[in-house]
């Protein structure tokens, strides 16, 4: 009797197992093709895998984070996980944008990655971005950056404001302001046009994917261009 049991129980733990199988959606032979080359640390399928939306390829995506022998594809792999919605990518990517590093990374926060990464994510990381008061961070950044003996002399390094109105008028296919580069020497008129923009737009904008949602971009969720704490 319990043998009998017993097998009657491996035949219905196997019936569920397939019918769970087969509840999954079949992946194309395209998506296979894309994730073998994600393994072979290809920066271009990397790219395009997190513009596909489609999760299937979030595990090899997070395997490049720690593949050594692809290093070169980290800050790809990175950036396609957070398109994915991955929060955690989310949370480092604001971190690093308000970096006060004298590194040249510093100098040069990573502001274009969010017109890749889009969403409403973006338009609110992009939006606080051109707070008069965020530079702080950036001309901390700068000064550090110039009191090293090797850093170049007589250099203007672009602000902040001027990378995330660039930025936003490639997300918007009709801007509410034309871009120029102009806007270094006064960016307020436009930053406040694109402000009220994404006011007014919020309710349709906020469905866009990824929304962010959790993701803290308060300057205290962050320390020396890192998240101080792991989101889950």
């Amino acid at each position: 009797m319990r043998i009998l049991i017993a097998l009657i129980g491996l035949v219905l733990s196997s019936f569920c197992q397939a019918q769970s199988e087969a509840a999954k959606p079949a992946q194309s032979q395209h998506d296979i093709q894309l994730a073998e080359a994600i393994q072979q640390g290809n920066t271009g399928a990397i790219s395009d895998a997190g513009r596909s939306g489609n999760r299937f390829f979030v595990p090899f995506l997070k395997r490049e984070l720690t593949d050594r022998t692809h290093e070169f594809a980290r800050s790809d792999a990175r950036l396609a996980l957070a398109k994915l919605g991955e929060r955690e990518e989310l949370q480092e990517q604001w971190c690093r944008s308000i970096s006060e590093s004298p590194s040249t990374s510093g100098v040069y926060p990573p502001i274009e990655s969010f017109g890749y990464i889009g969403g409403w994510y973006s338009f609110k990381a992009l939006q606080k971005l051109l707070e008069p008061e965020e530079e702080i961070h950036w001309n901390r950044a700068v000064d550090k950056y110039e009191r090293k003996p090797s850093s170049p002399r007589d250099i203007q390094y672009l602000r902040p404001s001027y990378k995330a109105l660039e930025t936003l008028s490639k997300m918007v296919p009709d801007p509410p302001v034309k871009f120029s580069p102009e806007v270094e020497l006064n960016p307020n008129p436009q930053a406040k046009i694109w402000q009220d923009w994404i006011a007014a737009h919020k309710d349709e904008l906020n469905k866009l994917q990824p929304t962010g949602e959790g993701v803290d971009f308060s300057d205290s969720a962050c320390k020396n261009g890192k998240p101080r704490k792991k989101l889950g």
